[in-house]
Formats: C-alpha cells, sequence, structure tokens
C-alpha cells in the first residue's frame, strides 16, 4: 500500500486522516507574532484564532521547510513505500514549489525510490473532497502510478464557491483594495469567488448583501453537480469560519436541491482561514470545469 500525504491546507480533521492513514505536512500560522503548529487537530484553537481575528489581530502563515518534506520523503523511500505529497494550490502556497524540490534531492539519493508531487490546485474543503476520492479509489485497489494520475486530471474537476464576510482580509491578502474593502463594507456587498483552472482566487461577482451571496454560491454548486458528466454520486463539502447558522442554510439548501447524496459540514482551518477572515463561507464539488456553468 502506497502512503498519500496531505498538508494542513486540506481542512481535513485528524480523525479522518488517522482512520485512512494519510500522512499530514504542518504548515504553521502567527498570531501577532506568536506562531502556532496547524495539526488539524483542534477546533477549539481554530474557534479561538477567529476570534483574536474578529479583535483586530494580525495573523500569517508559513508554508513547511523544504528540509521537513524531504525527511519525510526520506523516511519512506528507506522503508520502500511509493508516496504521493498533494499539496495546497500552488495558486496560493509556494508550497508544491518546496515539495518538487525536495522530492528531486530524493530522488537523486534514492534512485529507485517512487516519489510524486501533485499540485492540488485547490485549497481547503475542495482540496480535502479530492483527497476524500481518492481514498475511495485506493481502497478499490487503484495502483500508485494511476492514483498519481487520477489526482492530476480531477484536480481540474474540483469546483470552489466562497464568499467572504469582511472585505479587509482579503485586502490585506492583496486580493482587492483599499478603495473597494471600504466601499464594499459601506454598502454591503459580498464578493462570490471562486478558484480558477491555475488554482488562484478570482472575483466572480458582487451580490447585495449575506444572504443573497450564499444563495448565488449554492445555485452555482448545484449547476455544477448537474452538469458533472462522469456520473459520480456527489458528496458536496460546506466550511465556514466560525458562522455555522450560514453554513446550515446552504446545507439545507443543498439537501433540498436533490444534488447531493452527502453534505459534509466543517471548518475552515487556520492555513486558510488566517487570509480569508472569520465569517468566510465556501462550498466544494466536482465539475466539468471550474468556470460558472449554465443549466
Amino acid at each position: 500500500m502506497y502512503k498519500i500525504l496531505v498538508d494542513s491546507g486540506c481542512d481535513l480533521t485528524a480523525d479522518f486522516l488517522k482512520a485512512n492513514d494519510i500522512g499530514l505536512v504542518y504548515l504553521s500560522y502567527s498570531v501577532d507574532g506568536v506562531e502556532y503548529i496547524d495539526k488539524a487537530d483542534d477546533t477549539d484553537a481554530v474557534i479561538s484564532l477567529y476570534n483574536k481575528m474578529k479583535e483586530g489581530k494580525l495573523t500569517s502563515t508559513s508554508q513547511p521547510l523544504q528540509e521537513d518534506i524531504y525527511q519525510q520523503f526520506k523516511l519512506y523511500a528507506e522503508q520502500g513505500v511509493s508516496v504521493v505529497y498533494v499539496t495546497l494550490s500552488s495558486g496560493i502556497s509556494g508550497t508544491y514549489d518546496s515539495a518538487c524540490m525536495a522530492r528531486n534531492r530524493c530522488k537523486e539519493e534514492y534512485p529507485s525510490a517512487e516519489v510524486e508531487v501533485v499540485d492540488s490546485l485547490a485549497a481547503s474543503g475542495g482540496y480535502g473532497l479530492l483527497i476524500r476520492h481518492a481514498v475511495e479509489e485506493r481502497a478499490k485497489g487503484m495502483p500508485f502510478a494511476d492514483m498519481c494520475e487520477w489526482l492530476r486530471v480531477h484536480s481540474h474537476h474540483v469546483v470552489h464557491w466562497f464568499t467572504v464576510d469582511d472585505l479587509e482580509y482579503l485586502h490585506r491578502g492583496g486580493r482587492v483594495s483599499r478603495t473597494v474593502a471600504v466601499v464594499g463594507g459601506v454598502l454591503k456587498l459580498k464578493p462570490v469567488m471562486r478558484v480558477d483552472e491555475g488554482g488562484h482566487l478570482v472575483s466572480n461577482n458582487i451580490a447585495r448583501g449575506r444572504k443573497n451571496a450564499l444563495r448565488e454560491l449554492v445555485n452555482n454548486v448545484i449547476e455544477s453537480c448537474k452538469n458533472y458528466a462522469e456520473g459520480i454520486e456527489q458528496t458536496v463539502c460546506i466550511h465556514h469560519a466560525d458562522c455555522p447558522e450560514d453554513a446550515a442554510l446552504c446545507k439545507k439548501l443543498l439537501e433540498e436541491s436533490g444534488v447531493a447524496k452527502k453534505v459534509i459540514v466543517e471548518y475552515i482551518g487556520p492555513t486558510i482561514g488566517c487570509h480569508s477572515g472569520p465569517g468566510t463561507i465556501a462550498v466544494f464539488c466536482f465539475g466539468n470545469t471550474r468556470e460558472k456553468e449554465k443549466s
């Protein structure tokens, strides 16, 4: 059996990772200069982070050191275990590039080792959704090489739709200008955003008010689920940054639509939440394209 590695940006729970024998590469975050490790195992720490952000505390994140990734690769190489590390999207993190350099170093020292790196082109629940399906394929007996190819193909079909409650956090991350952040706050405008083919965050529309933004997220996901040609039964993931009531509304709308066999609700972890801010909500599914589809 080969090993699948992920990093903290996938927002899968520690229980899920353990139950499915998935390794975790830790990313870190800081709050007002104090560094923490994102181990995907502490909901209280996530809620505390969002409370501190609401108080105006400054946050940042750090990718893993290339050396740390290399040491994980080396461990499996020495054991003769094939490993594929599926990373947080290269469109928002440098982790993929670091992992590729660590892989190259490992293969120089262990030429027969099977070490692969795949860019998920995804984040949070979208990244996690890709891994959820990968685990199912591995359980069916998918060989290592086929798994690496499956991940590369299906990464392009993970659809992300999200909105934020406060544009200030996107401004801090360079996603919107100061003017847009201020005007949007005054007019109660909410961006409806997605992740594009390159794994970058892009704006798709502006909704007037929170409820309209949430309904647009859900409607876009419903369109993608209905149009997805592969015919798999859809599991839809909803991830939120400490706004469970809004997540419950999105879940209700999705269940009423009948497009999903299962709707999973989880928190957005620190790695992503530090940049999107409290009140962020995102919905993820598989689709034919990451563009907005027409039903």
